[in-house]
Order: C-alpha cells, then structure tokens, then sequence
C-alpha cells in the first residue's frame, strides 16, 4: 500500500474512534439502540490482521531498521487475535466466568508495557520525539486497562463509557502522532 508510518498510525487512530465513539454514546445514553456486543471482538480481530500484515501495509514505504518493531507488531497481533477470540466469545455466553472477563484488561496492560518499550525505526525526527508519543500511549492504554478492569468487577454504567473514553484518547493520540510530516503530504503532488 506505500503507507508512511504515520499514515499507518492515523489510520489506526480513526480506526479506532469511529468503534468507541458509537459506544460511547451509547453507553451515556444518547443512542437508545441496542449496542451490538460483538464490536469489540471484530475490533480487535481486524487490528490484530492489520498488525499482522504491517511490513505489507507499508509496501514501499516500509521504514528502515524495522525489524524489532514487526517482531513486537506480531505479538501484539497475537495478543489482540486472543483477545478478540476470547471476548467474542464471552459475547456467545461461552465464557461466563469473571477470570475471562479480565482478558481484555490484561492484554490492555501488556499492550501498554510493550508501547512502553517499542522499538523505534530510523527517522529524521529525534528519536526521542518517537519514544515519548510511544510512552504517552503506553501509559494511556494501561490506564484504559485499569479503568475496564474496575467496570468489569463494579458493573455500573458510567464505568464502562470510562475506558472506552480512554480508549478514545489513544485514539487521538495516534491521530495526532507524527515524524515530522503531514496528513497532506499524501495528497501532494510532485513537481519534480
């Protein structure tokens, strides 16, 4: 596809809010339809082969030196396929017991500790630029865990509209990520 690596995250990021934002209003009570449960199941799933076919995604544009980060790309693909699996069925009533509703908070953590430490590519932007936006998302997501964690073993309403809030803030912030480039160098034309 010849996606730079911050088209890759923005598209993630829209992705990813145009799931929650839905969700969320519902879970407020501004939607009164039924809320489809298995949208986070296919969420997830659809994430996990994305991150799996990330070096393709890039085709061209592939970033030097990013070998580690497909290494860490495929296990959060593994972790979001688990989880995926498991919430939808959760969703079938396959999985009543609460250990398995713990599934996504801990893979929500996992995914926060390895955004934590990700593994950076080559660049023309400082690196430390990359491992702090990298950082912020880690420490987002594992307050996301926290905050589902809470809303499975309190069930209340606003509890679960909370992580899917914070959901929505990592959302942003990969639509907000950058390496120095535009969302309209995509739509640049070359006159050379």
């Amino acid at each position: 596809m010849g996606l730079s690596s911050e088209q890759v995250h923005w598209l993630f990021g829209v992705f990813l809010a145009l799931i929650v934002s839905p969700l969320i209003l519902h879970d407020i009570q501004v939607f009164r339809r039924q809320r489809s449960a298995l949208l986070i199941p296919c969420a997830l799933l659809i994430v996990g082969i994305a991150l799996l076919l990330d070096p393709m995604i890039h085709g061209s544009a592939l970033p030097a030196n990013y070998s580690k980060e497909t290494d860490q790309h495929i296990f959060l693909s593994a972790l979001l396929l688990s989880i995926g699996v498991i919430e939808g069925a959760r969703c079938f009533g396959k999985l009543p017991a609460l250990l398995w509703s713990m599934a996504l908070p801990v893979g929500l953590f996992l995914a926060g500790i390895i955004f934590f430490f990700h593994a950076q590519h080559d660049t023309h932007v400082s690196m430390l630029l990359l491992i702090v936006q990298h950082r912020i998302m880690g420490v987002t997501l594992i307050i996301a865990a926290v905050t589902k964690a809470v809303a499975e073993l309190r069930p209340q309403p606003g509890l679960h509209a909370a992580w899917l809030i914070v959901i929505l803030v990592f959302s942003s912030e990969l639509i907000l990520y950058t390496e120095g480039g535009s969302i309209f160098d995509a739509f640049s034309v070359s006159t050379q």
